[in-house]
């Protein structure tokens, strides 16, 4: 048989744009980080991050 695919869409992440570039950064930043861990947490078993996305020095 074939593969089967789900294809979620979600609204698009508005971007604050201040003036302070390193704040909005940030905030953008924070607000992807908090999408990919519910994501993750929803199905911890289907997630292999190869990338160290959070290094240990940082």
């Amino acid at each position: 048989g074939g593969c089967r695919f789900r294809v979620t869409i979600y609204p698009e992440l508005e971007l604050a744009r201040s003036g302070d570039s390193a704040r909005d950064i940030a905030e953008a930043m924070t607000r992807v980080n908090q999408m990919l861990e519910g994501w993750i947490r929803e199905r911890p078993g289907q997630w292999l991050w190869l990338h160290n996305r959070w290094p240990k020095d940082s």
